[in-house]
């Protein structure tokens, strides 16, 4: 990341773009060739390997959203619609895309980091925008909400629950 990182601070937004776009789809592959989430793995497997993918995933993900966010504004490109409605659906794309890693991959790490990123766009925005206040906000409370609910059904099957010792 250090190097999308880079190009980010030099105002290079379509490389940094390219490179986290990179990176995202070489965490996608670890995920899918590991098999995250989807098996009852021991405890040092979901603590020191899988939650730090989780994590730096759900990290990138952000990362790269903010980055395509900021290269689309660079280039002026506004396909039609003015900024505001660009930012509320990116925030509704970024909603989605956590939820869905919830459902599909069981990752409520990678979707918790977007919460915290929803959470920032909103207090960052607070009193000013409020379009962009409210809708990131309930982005956030929702992720946050389906996350819990998603832990709480399936805490049987963690091995962190008491009952469970693998």
């Amino acid at each position: 990341m250090e190097l999308g990182f880079a190009f980010w601070l030099t105002e290079q937004t379509g490389i940094s773009v390219l490179i986290m776009i990179s990176i995202l789809g070489a965490l996608i592959l670890v995920v899918l060739r590991l098999n995250m989430e989807r098996w009852h793995a021991p405890r040092t497997i979901i603590a020191w390997i899988w939650w730090p993918i989780c994590l730096y995933s759900g990290w990138i993900a952000v990362a790269t959203i903010a980055n395509f966010s900021a290269y689309l504004a660079k280039i002026n490109w506004t396909g039609g619609l003015d900024e505001l409605t660009w930012t509320l659906i990116t925030i509704l794309v970024a909603t989605a895309l956590n939820l869905w890693m919830i459902y599909t991959r069981n990752m409520r790490e990678f979707a918790l980091v977007g919460a915290w990123a929803l959470i920032a766009i909103a207090v960052r925005h607070w009193g000013a925008i409020q379009e962009i206040q409210w809708i990131s906000s309930a982005g956030a409370v929702t992720i946050i909400l389906y996350a819990g609910a998603h832990g709480f059904k399936n805490r049987t099957s963690n091995p962190f629950y008491p009952k469970n010792k693998l």
